[in-house]
């Protein structure tokens, strides 16, 4: 989800599970390197390009400045591409990416942008139709502002119901992404 700066200790102490320090990242991808893993998009996944044994796929949620400040400036010195999941109701994106100019770059450069929700809700507790407005709605938004056909939905907190897979597919995702293991 998020990279914090190494000297910010007070804030990584404040932050959940979903936070690395930007040391901690950066041993990660040394390692991918050093060991020739190599870092794969979602779509060589679901297109089954995958020609070795072992083989990673890199993602961050919710749109955290990190996402650009520091994990893209990264992911670009290793050349390795990643998925950037966003919320549309996202004060985090707002603020904290604050231009629209340093997404396009992103996906400029080939990385690719997916949908985390309009309102980032846990769609396994809301109706079909709320769900329905959260994937497509999301999906609609991201696709006008990043002129990016938008594939690929996090579920947020990795909740969702058949109905959700039926809605998803419908509306025209590709896959659905959770941390939810069944």
């Amino acid at each position: 989800h998020n990279i914090v700066e190494d000297d910010n200790k007070q804030s990584f102490e404040n932050e959940n599970i979903y936070a690395i320090s930007k040391q901690s990242f950066i041993n990660q991808l040394k390692i991918l390197k050093k060991n020739n893993i190599p870092v794969v998009s979602l779509y060589d996944i679901i297109n089954n390009n995958i020609n070795h044994q072992f083989s990673v796929a890199i993602t961050f949620d919710d749109g955290y400045s990190s996402d650009y400040q520091i994990a893209y400036q990264l992911l670009k010195t290793y050349n390795y591409t990643a998925t950037f999941f966003w919320f549309v109701k996202d004060k985090k994106l707002i603020s904290q990416l604050q231009k629209w100019t340093q997404a396009n770059e992103m996906v400029s450069n080939g990385y690719s942008i997916g949908s985390h929700g309009f309102m980032h809700k846990e769609l396994n507790t809301i109706s079909l139709a709320s769900q329905k407005d959260e994937l497509e709605l999301s999906k609609q938004y991201f696709e006008e502002k990043t002129n990016q056909q938008i594939d690929f939905y996090a579920l947020p907190y990795g909740g969702y119901t058949n109905g959700t897979t039926k809605l998803a597919k419908e509306i025209g995702y590709k896959a659905l992404l959770t941390t939810d293991i069944k």
